[in-house]
């Protein structure tokens, strides 16, 4: 749901892409990023990551200062800065991303066919709220039900998605990433079409998707769910998770991915 439905979601906000794509990481060492983020999500959801271990505050504190750094050298340095664009890295921009990682995954789900109880919407919306508190957001505005998200999102929504450029330049590299790294050809062949399909039309048309194909949210769950049985080949725990997918980054990069703060390179 991340990769195929928030990253390209957050995309579709103009003024949000416009920070995003000034990073010459997320173009050009796309696959590097999309790791980092997954084992963020991975140290945030480790059993006692905030009571035992307690190792996910370090993670939720490296990300807070990565998004002070993007603010500071975008307002001293980027000098194609469009004040219009808004302050990079605002409250509502944080606000929309963590809705993405949260409300946006389960509201995935349900396009697939898989229903949730407004318990289970709740205890994500609480836990992702602390993890907004930690990284700097003013929860105070956070939603507490799934009503109160929806009615969030699309407020955000409506303000923010519509075509620009940098979001366009985002999306074609993430699918392009995925056309050469996704093994099923099944999924690669109708991959602009799945991620439209989660996006729906307004969002699908201001990245300039397309799809000719009528795709069942049930039918794409069940490919999704064979593919990731598939590859996996274990049971399906934290632990197992873990070490498939640091497997994977081994393989594909040689190391770990881990979230790093920005180097400043001097002369």
């Amino acid at each position: 749901m991340l990769g195929l439905y928030s990253l390209p979601y957050c995309y579709a906000f103009a003024d949000g892409a416009e920070v995003l794509v000034r990073s010459k990481r997320i173009i050009d060492s796309i696959g590097e990023r999309l790791g980092e983020t997954g084992s963020f999500v991975m140290e945030i959801f480790k059993p006692g990551a905030f009571t035992s271990e307690r190792s996910a505050f370090l993670v939720c504190a490296k990300v807070r200062l990565i998004h002070a750094f993007s603010r500071y050298f975008i307002s001293h340095y980027a000098k194609d800065w469009d004040n219009a664009y808004g302050k990079p890295v605002n409250q509502e921009d944080m606000l929309g991303t963590n809705l993405a990682f949260s409300q946006i995954v389960l509201r995935g789900l349900l396009k697939l066919g898989i229903s949730l109880t407004e318990a289970q919407h709740q205890a994500i919306l609480a836990y992702w709220k602390w993890i907004g508190e930690l990284i700097g957001i003013d929860v105070n505005i956070w939603p507490e039900t799934s009503k109160e998200a929806f009615e969030l999102d699309k407020l955000i929504r409506k303000r923010h998605i519509r075509a620009s450029e940098a979001g366009q330049k985002l999306i074609g590299a993430l699918l392009n990433y995925y056309r050469k790294t996704i093994p099923d050809p099944i999924l690669i062949d109708q991959i602009e079409g799945i991620v439209a399909f989660f996006l729906g039309k307004d969002a699908s048309k201001a990245l300039n998707l397309t799809s000719n194909r009528l795709i069942q949210g049930d039918l794409l769950g069940l490919v999704l769910k064979l593919n990731g049985q598939k590859n996996r080949r274990t049971k399906n725990t934290y632990v197992n998770l873990k070490r498939n997918l640091d497997q994977q980054q081994i393989q594909q990069f040689g190391r770990l991915m881990i979230i790093k703060l920005p180097e400043i390179a001097r002369s």
